[in-house]
């Protein structure tokens, strides 16, 4: 139930979640300003941000490969997480957004988001995504095969809500 407060500025690893809050009072991590940028820009496409824990807010920051020949995913899911909110949060330059690999993620947020540049898929459900609300999303140039997908959910995945989706430059599904 803490609140990890940012400092603005670009850092090059955001690290394992291992540890979140409570339904009641969640892990919250969000910058310290509105106004001033915080970009985690990945140094090691081994080392993405990993959500490996329930429970947890992330508001107003910018994952980046950027820096990458071949960058990893932006955000990876650890096993069997539930309630995990992502507001506010800028993807760009990974080769998946968000990947939940092969665990489950129940009861998450995507709201008021960006996926840009991304080489692969943006959001991949490939593990089982349940009981989602993702609003106000863009998903803009993604993909370089036509193996790619802007949304690829698995068929275990159900109850995924959308709404103000905006998809453009998506090469592949």
């Amino acid at each position: 139930g803490k609140t990890v407060v940012l400092e603005p500025g670009r850092y090059p690893l955001f690290g394992r979640l291992a540890h979140g809050g409570t339904s009641r009072s969640p892990l919250v991590i969000r910058p310290a300003t509105t106004t001033a940028p915080i970009v985690f820009v990945f140094q090691d496409a081994q080392q993405p941000a990993i959500i490996a824990a329930s429970h947890i807010r992330i508001e107003g920051i910018t994952l980046s490969g950027e820096e990458l020949a071949n960058p990893g995913a932006c955000a990876v899911f650890g096993t069997n997480v539930d309630d995990v909110a992502f507001q506010n949060i800028t993807f760009k330059n990974c080769a998946q957004g968000i990947d939940t690999i092969a665990s489950t993620w129940n009861h998450g947020v995507i709201q008021d988001s960006f996926f840009r540049d991304i080489s692969d898929i943006g959001i991949d459900c490939r593990g089982s995504c349940i009981h989602q609300r993702w609003n106000r999303i863009r998903l803009e140039h993604i993909g370089q095969s036509a193996s790619s997908s802007g949304i690829f959910v698995s068929a275990s995945s159900n109850d995924i809500r959308l709404r103000d989706v905006f998809v453009r430059d998506i090469t592949g599904d």
